[in-house]
């Protein structure tokens, strides 16, 4: 799955682990590196083995989200590399400088030297009360090599001067796993030593980079172990830990939740953040986030949700909601334009969300609730073949293939204008008419102009055929492509003619999207069409299809600001500083 993420720089993401960069620098030992890809300062040292940091960390990228980050273009460069790795446990050092000696890394394990091992803290060590003993230097360590499978051993843990009780096992029903265990009286101890990260790793975390170390150096005696614990705790505001909200790149419930509401609790499975489909962030509550699992069933109700083509978004609400709550009020009032509703969908339960994107409201019906049945657009829609296999996405077919206006390559087909009504109807639709009208509320500037030439172009040639079909072929030089040699600045696309000889002013909108998609109207525009409303013509182009060039299209005429709604989205905005007045009566 392709990951939309910036073109020239890449943030490190903060959920790459311990154990993704193990997997990483265990696949560069194999199969190296691209010596174009050298460090310049600094190395990772591993094992005896110098390795490039930034290498590490764009294979380790792709263990953790399937992706490579380019090595060229990690936002902060080494620096930030370096510092990364640090933070995991790994050594750095500068070129020319000797890698630390005796050195072992295994999973959340360091071996330091023969006397000193440093434990990673996880969801074992504070919810479990045991950690896995890696095969390695790590049994070494413990002297669990000259166990049995389905032994068990006594050790003594010194913490803070007081003596506790510990076992090692040699699990019988698995034979390649070895773990230190211990009772409540250790637990208790490093839960109140480090209470925050006991309480996440309540909320079913597994990992966290920030958590604290377990310092093991081993005493005088046998089987005797002194224990530190080393406190580096989450951190809410560490640099590089910033996740960055991407389209089609998969999300937790918990990344979603650090986005937009990290101040406020989170537990899986439970609360607003872990459970919730609908949720609405403390920081503006006109503002909400959909977590879509398709084919979910909740109480006993089978959701029935899908994806067009064109990204038209059948969904549903949760199962108690009515069309008079204030949450699916707020939903049929929504505005893309003032607020945002962001999309989180995911095809199996097993699976993280994926980003899609925007929505904007498009209807709902009218006759349904418990739960009440949307459909929504998403906004910028380009998702392609790829990335919704890569999802497991079957996006649904927009248009019947028995259309009755199917058209010809390089062609436009005129239908009536739509009923006059108001941009967004609160009033909803009956089931007969919830169809997947397609909108597309586009905001990406290059797809505008792109959709918006190739319209001025089939209404440019449309306008030439009209003359010739009626035996006008001289008028041909009365027609002009204005747009493209005045630019924007003459108020409208088309100079043209009609076969009477009548002087025509043609502006052209287009979109990819239905009848009834918005679209823009700039201040010159308004003020030429009210200025020559006698000979003023709009065509709306709808249903653009960029691939065979074709589309269907009505035209108003006249002072259309009298049979559209304006709506202002946009200021001028002139900042001024007012002059100081002076109080004369303080002169002399």
């Amino acid at each position: 799955m392709e990951n939309n993420w910036d073109a020239t720089r890449y943030t490190i993401p903060s959920f790459i682990t311990q154990e993704n960069i193990v997997d990483a620098i265990h696949e560069i030992q194999i199969k190296r590196w691209d010596p174009i890809n050298n460090s310049k300062k600094y190395d990772l040292c591993i094992d005896g083995d110098r390795l490039p940091p930034k290498v590490v960390l764009s294979i380790a990228n792709r263990f953790a989200t399937g992706k490579k980050i380019p090595v060229s273009e990690f936002h902060g460069g080494e620096i930030a590399a370096n510092k990364f790795l640090r933070k995991l446990g790994f050594d750095i050092v500068e070129k020319g400088e000797g890698c630390p000696e005796n050195v072992s890394q295994s999973h959340s394990w360091k071996i330091l030297s023969d006397r000193i091992a440093m434990k990673k803290t996880d969801k074992s060590v504070f919810i479990h009360k045991t950690t896995g003993l890696p095969k390695g230097k790590v049994r070494e360590f413990f002297s669990v090599r000259g166990m049995k499978p389905g032994e068990r051993k006594k050790i003594i843990l010194w913490i803070d001067s007081i003596r506790f009780e510990a076992t090692l096992e040699w699990l019988s029903y698995d034979s390649q796993r070895t773990r230190l265990v211990w009772d409540n009286d250790i637990a208790s101890v490093i839960r109140k030593k480090f209470p925050k990260c006991y309480t996440f790793f309540q909320r079913e975390e597994e990992k966290s980079e920030n958590s604290p170390l377990l310092k093991f150096v081993k005493g005088a005696k046998p089987d005797e172990y002194d224990v530190e614990l080393i406190d580096t705790p989450i951190s809410e505001n560490e640099e590089n830990s910033e996740i960055i909200l991407e389209k089609y790149r998969e999300y937790s419930r918990r990344e979603v939740h650090d986005i937009f509401d990290k101040n406020s609790p989170f537990t899986l499975k439970s609360g607003t953040w872990g459970i919730r489909g609908i949720v609405s962030p403390l920081s503006n509550r006109d503002d909400f986030i959909f977590f879509v699992t398709f084919g979910r069933s909740d109480l006993g109700f089978t959701f029935e949700e899908s994806v067009t083509e064109s990204g038209i978004l059948t969904w549903q609400s949760e199962p108690k909601q009515k069309l008079r709550d204030s949450t699916i009020q707020k939903l049929i009032r929504h505005d893309h334009q003032k607020n945002t509703v962001h999309l989180f969908l995911r095809t199996h339960r097993d699976r993280k969300f994926s980003y899609l994107g925007r929505l904007a409201y498009l209807s709902h019906n009218n006759e349904r609730e418990e739960p009440v049945l949307f459909k929504w657009q998403i906004l910028d829609w380009d998702l392609d073949d790829n990335q919704a296999e890569a999802m497991g996405l079957e996006l649904i077919p927009d248009n019947p293939s028995d259309d009755p206006l199917r058209m010809l390559s390089d062609s436009l087909v005129e239908t009536p204008p739509p009923e006059q009504q108001s941009p967004i109807s609160f009033v909803g639709q009956k089931s007969t008419e919830f169809v997947a009208k397609k909108v597309d509320f586009a905001e990406n500037e290059e797809k505008r102009k792109e959709i918006g030439k190739a319209g001025e172009l089939l209404v440019l040639k449309r306008e030439k055929k009209l003359i010739c079909d009626n035996g006008h072929q001289d008028l041909l030089s009365e027609i002009d492509h204005v747009s493209e040699v005045q630019g924007d600045g003459a108020g409208y696309d088309i100079k043209s003619i009609s076969p009477s000889g009548e002087r025509k002013y043609i502006e052209v909108k287009t979109t990819v999207g239905g009848m009834n998609t918005p679209f823009v109207l700039s201040i010159n525009e308004l003020n030429f069409l009210q200025a020559h409303s006698e000979r003023y013509y709009l065509y709306r182009i709808y249903e653009f299809d960029r691939k065979t060039n074709t589309g269907k299209f009505f035209v108003l005429r006249g002072d259309i600001s009298k049979q559209i709604v304006l709506e202002p989205i946009r200021f001028n905005c002139r900042p001024q500083m007012k002059k100081r007045q002076t109080d004369y009566s303080t002169l002399e």
